[in-house]
């Protein structure tokens, strides 16, 4: 759980709770304050592990299903979305892409439940609406997967969360846009990768090699990290998330905070407060 300086200082955002984040899972909540209601909005952005799990973890920082509002997802892969059934089952509102509904054979018509659709702006609840925006993911047989990276916009746009993961980069021009938080896959190191598939390749290991290939095509390095966060205008940002990170024991999550501060530095731009969300529901700084 974060609860920083600069969230602390800022009304519209409570808790801040990392469940899991990497290829084995994924799934953050997010505590949204909204004028004129008792209870924050609890929003269960991704569900990729089982619905124990996530109650487990929910209940190690003193939450639980009753305080989970709804749940939004970018794809239908199971490390993003693998408990969304249950979860629509207790009564969870989904907000997700058609592909998701179909996939998990939930009723789009149920009351709450919302489909996203490209650049089209959803109301979600009052006071918070959401954006979605197409990403290029690939399925493992190297089809393409529909996916979407999110804007969440709070009290009439007055505050802005950037989620967005999956994808080799972010094609969209987003520099006019001055994110309060930012949610972003840094999942490898390029070099690091580059190294499997030429490993992979000199011992004949033609699986490992693609699936790093795949990797590679669908999942954002942190150099590419780096270079997306130097676009943008962050002088509005009060932290930023490296999410979606490789479960290699091996890595040094501190190294990738390391790369993405020197980008911007090297770039002249400010340096918001910068944490890796691991893959066993910790954030590193």
């Amino acid at each position: 759980m974060v609860k920083e300086k600069e969230l602390k200082e800022f009304k519209y955002i409570g808790n801040i709770i990392n469940i899991g984040s990497s290829s084995l899972g994924n799934s953050f909540y997010v505590e949204i304050n909204r004028k004129d209601f008792d209870r924050p909005f609890g929003l269960l952005i991704e569900c990729g592990f089982e619905l124990r799990y996530i109650m487990e973890k929910l209940l190690s920082h003193g939450k639980s299903l009753l305080n989970v509002d709804a749940v939004l997802i970018t794809h239908e892969h199971n490390d993003h979305s693998k408990s969304v059934k249950e979860l629509a089952y207790y009564g969870v509102k989904v907000i997700a892409p058609k592909s998701v509904f179909d996939k998990y054979e939930i009723d789009v018509n149920i009351s709450g439940n919302k489909v996203i659709k490209e650049f089209a702006e959803t109301s979600i609840a009052d006071g918070i609406s959401v954006v979605g925006l197409p990403l290029q993911h690939q399925n493992p047989d190297g089809t393409e997967c529909e996916n979407f990276g999110y804007i969440i916009f709070i009290d009439n746009k007055k505050f802005s969360i950037l989620f967005a993961t999956d994808t080799k980069y972010i094609t969209w021009n987003l520099r006019n846009y001055k994110f309060d938080i930012i949610f972003i896959e840094a999942n490898n190191s390029i070099i690091t990768i580059k190294y499997a598939i030429q490993n992979a390749k000199e011992n004949k290991d033609t699986f490992t090699e693609k699936h790093y290939a795949r990797v590679l095509n669908s999942h954002m390095t942190v150099e590419m990290t780096a270079k997306t966060l130097a676009s943008f205008d962050l002088s509005n940002t009060k932290i930023i998330y490296l999410i979606h990170t490789t479960n290699d024991r091996k890595k040094n999550e501190r190294n990738f905070i390391k790369i993405v501060k020197n980008k911007l530095k090297k770039e002249n731009k400010r340096i918001p407060p910068i944490y890796v969300a691991d893959h066993r529901g910790q954030f590193i700084k």
